[in-house]
């Protein structure tokens, strides 16, 4: 679970130097000040043959590009935008003989305040979360910088499903992150959603062994019961979460609005990736493996 974490592209270091000095400039937040989430900031798939389902998901559906794919140290990957939320497809390196399998994997929340509220409003809520992972990089001059710091809310005590990645992903209040989405949802508008006419991600679904006992731990992020209804979680940003009872746990699907469904029926059809799955209109990938996609108006 640490190579996932540090497979998000938000580039990370000692976290008590990142606590001091987060404590003297937290901004404020039009977020209800108790919230401990604004919603999913990004989320994404993992592949041992990454960079041609990037590849699909910018080119062939015109998504736009918001980090291209590149390596770095122990993994590689590429960000596109959805309009509501950014999408990552990453690999990185496995043991000899293992292979990485293609699937959703994880999701970033983004914190309503700076780490040091984060972790309090945590410990209020009784969040079982591990160690806040701190991140460094270099800059173009050579210096070494704090960029990112996520705080994993997984782990065996932590938000089903087992095998997800689930944490919160501390950019540091960073202005030229939440410029790259603004750019990239302004893009995705201007292209018109792109070939299917993407207006963003309805909703991520989610399987678990069992959904009451599932919801008991997520809905603490929520900020008002009325953000659930009939197993649905749902944020003041980006999409939706839906728990089903599964028998293998994991983000199962995801749901993506489009301005016309039967336009994109057609463009799928001109690709040969129309599939339908009980009455729902499905995107077939080739070699995508557990990546379910589904279309809706």
């Amino acid at each position: 679970m640490r190579q996932i974490r540090k497979a998000l592209r938000f580039p990370v270091v000692a976290t008590s130097l990142f606590i001091a000095a987060a404590a003297c400039r937290a901004p404020a937040s039009d977020t209800p000040p108790t919230a401990i989430v604004k919603g999913v900031d990004h989320f994404f798939a993992t592949s041992s043959t990454p960079e041609p389902l990037y590849r699909f998901f910018r080119d062939t559906l015109g998504l736009p590009e918001v980090y291209p794919f590149r390596s770095y140290d122990g993994f590689a990957s590429g960000v596109v935008s959805m309009g509501n939320v950014l999408f990552e497809v990453v690999v990185w390196d496995v043991p000899a003989g293992d292979t990485l399998r293609t699937e959703f994997k994880g999701i970033a929340f983004e914190p309503t305040e700076r780490l040091p509220i984060t972790l309090t409003r945590l410990r209020d809520h009784g969040f079982a979360y591990q160690k806040p992972d701190s991140v460094m990089y270099t800059t173009p001059d050579g210096t070494r910088a704090l960029g990112y710091v996520n705080v994993p809310l997984d782990g065996p005590d932590g938000l089903p499903p087992a095998g997800a990645s689930i944490f919160i992903n501390d950019n540091l209040g960073s202005e030229r992150a939440a410029e790259r989405r603004r750019v990239g949802a302004n893009e995705l508008a201007r292209r018109g959603g792109g070939a299917l006419g993407v207006l963003g991600v309805r909703e991520l679904v989610i399987g678990v062994e069992d959904t009451a006992t599932a919801l008991v731990q997520w809905r603490q992020l929520l900020e008002t019961p009325a953000q659930e209804k009939h197993g649905v979680l749902t944020f003041p940003g980006g999409p939706a979460l839906r728990f089903v009872e599964a028998p293998t746990g994991g983000i199962l699907e995801m749901a993506i609005r489009v301005r016309s469904l039967e336009h994109a029926e057609r463009v799928l059809v001109d690709h040969g990736m129309l599939r339908k799955d009980g009455g729902y209109v499905m995107i077939a990938l080739p070699n995508a493996g557990g990546l379910r996609i589904r279309l809706m108006q």
